[in-house]
């Protein structure tokens, strides 16, 4: 593996460079050393960086960049798929969790929160399974995540957000699903500062 100092910089960057720098600002965002805003802009720039060299300069002033920004093999390595189970009860995934390429969400007679805003992507891209019978789900977006939603409500609903679009480059989220007699619900919500 190669150090910043010795690989070319002008390489193109992978979709896994990418997803180990954004991982490296959401540890700077959770320590502090990042203030919101300024986490969300840096964000934006890693998804639509290009080369090695504006993923170094996006985590430069921050600890640990020598063995966080070292090449990958290009490829991502996703967390393992997930089932998240509420029957007559609840699941809620919030806060800082690593996001599965494929994750399936089932709830009957319950409910469950599905946040994506403070998660880290182990994939750029991510299919979530979602299914709710006489329950709800509530899965919230970050502003510059891209989603497709392939979903139908009978007897109930499935949130179709709007055609606002995601940041070029950012992850893309994939829902598909139904809901009989409950609620799929999905919407972009800012983090909070």
């Amino acid at each position: 593996m190669s150090t910043p100092a010795s690989r070319d910089k002008r390489v193109r960057a992978a979709d896994a460079d990418r997803i180990q720098v954004a991982q490296l600002l959401s540890d700077a965002a959770a320590q502090g050393r990042l203030p919101m805003a300024e986490y969300e802009e840096r964000l934006a720039k890693v998804y639509s960086a290009e080369t090695y060299e504006e993923l170094s300069k996006l985590g430069a002033d921050l600890p640990y960049t020598s063995t966080a920004l070292c090449r990958t093999d290009g490829k991502a390595h996703p967390a393992p798929s997930t089932l998240l189970l509420a029957i007559m009860s609840g699941f809620e995934r919030r806060g800082r969790w690593n996001i599965p390429k494929r994750l399936t969400a089932f709830t009957l007679f319950g409910g469950g929160v599905i946040d994506l805003r403070y998660a880290d992507f182990t994939s750029p891209e991510v299919e979530i399974h979602s299914y709710s019978i006489f329950g709800g789900q509530t899965i919230l977006l970050p502003p510059e995540v891209n989603v497709d939603v392939h979903g139908v409500g009978v007897m109930g609903a499935f949130d179709h957000p709007g055609d606002e679009k995601g940041a070029p480059g950012a992850p893309h989220v994939t829902v598909r699903g139904f809901s009989l007699w409950g609620s799929v619900g999905i919407k972009r919500k800012k983090r909070k500062r």
